[in-house]
């Protein structure tokens, strides 16, 4: 092999990449999922919850705020012990991914039913029963409008959920998250880091490139030492491995939405030249993965392309730049030149 500074990528047999956090166990398994869900999922006992309280006394008892009541330790362990094994893998989606629409769930838990319609009418009712528990949410934006009812909804983890995962993982109960909606501009960046997760799942179940091996953030971090002796970490949206035929491909992936100026997305592109010529990436794997650019558009992607031809204190061969639509094209394209 050559120097792993100077060769910014390369290809190696495959292995057959191991997983890399428990948490993601679910990301890149391939195949159905069989939970004991049936049509009549909505069904689950555990006991009932403590009245409402309400914040303050004295008036109209009806006309007062009244707050729900934190559910107790017992009753978490009740909901926690009838959870089904698809109900903790849309939990832990929900912790890789803090958005997830209703079609997002179903393409990634719902895919081993009879029809797309029956999955998609399970998967509804199962997101209904989670919600009633308060192990997920959805936010008042929708996605594609009302009228598309509760499959225009987006999805986050609810309080519930977030306690339910922090005992799975060995933690204490923190305090209640008080979250805020997101901003548009965000959500739509989340939504589409989860979609290109999603598409590589789904070619990976066509073996069109495999997929092995993902990460997303803050696992999928890189912190390193710059050469003026400070610190820095890079932050790519995801790190996959990929297969085709014998050989696998790594890539950090990068999901722009346009809203960025193309300085900052050269100077997000110097982060990665100084990281790969740090070593610290080539000594663990052996490799330095790809950084692929997923754009909004050909006009975009032909900027981009032509000012990562001009820039001298950058490796080409490092990038590669295409439209979001692209994106398995791209991976393919990759593997078979190389």
């Amino acid at each position: 092999m050559t120097d792993s500074v100077a060769q910014p990528y390369t290809g190696r047999r495959s292995g057959r990449v191991e997983l890399a956090d428990a948490r993601l166990a679910d990301h890149t398994q391939v195949g159905a999922i069989y939970a004991p869900e049936s049509l009549a999922s909505d069904v689950v006992t555990v006991p009932a919850a403590a009245p409402a309280v309400s914040e303050g006394g004295g008036g109209d008892a009806a006309s007062r705020p009244r707050q729900r009541a934190r559910t107790g330790s017992q009753q978490l362990q009740a909901i926690s012990d009838n959870l089904s094994d698809r109900d903790w893998r849309i939990l832990r989606s929900l912790t890789a991914h803090p958005f997830l629409t209703t079609l997002h769930i179903q393409r990634l838990h719902f895919t081993d039913h009879a029809s797309i319609s029956s999955g998609s009418r399970i998967c509804r009712r199962v997101l209904s029963r989670l919600a009633a528990i308060r192990a997920v949410r959805h936010l008042e934006r929708r996605i594609g409008g009302v009228r598309a009812g509760s499959a225009s909804f987006v999805w986050r983890l609810g309080p519930v959920g977030e306690r339910l995962l922090q005992r799975a993982l060995g933690g204490a109960d923190g305090p209640r998250l008080r979250r805020k909606e997101p901003s548009l501009h965000h959500l739509d960046h989340c939504l589409a880091v989860a979609e290109t997760h999603i598409r590589l799942l789904e070619a990976g179940r066509a073996h069109a490139p495999e997929l092995l091996r993902l990460q997303t953030e803050p696992i999928c971090w890189r912190p390193y030492a710059t050469f003026g002796g400070g610190r820095a970490v890079l932050k790519p949206d995801l790190y996959a491995v990929t297969a085709s035929g014998d050989f696998e491909d790594s890539w950090f992936i990068e999901v722009d939405r346009g809203t960025e100026s193309l300085p900052t997305l050269l100077r997000k592109c110097g982060q990665y030249e100084e990281y790969r010529r740090s070593g610290v990436e080539q000594r663990k794997h052996n490799v330095f993965p790809r950084v692929l650019w997923l754009l909004p558009d050909a006009r975009r992607v032909h900027v981009l392309g032509a000012a990562l031809d001009q820039a001298r204190s950058l490796d080409r061969s490092l990038f590669r730049v295409a439209t979001f639509d692209e994106l398995i094209s791209a991976v393919i394209e990759a593997a078979t030149n190389d």
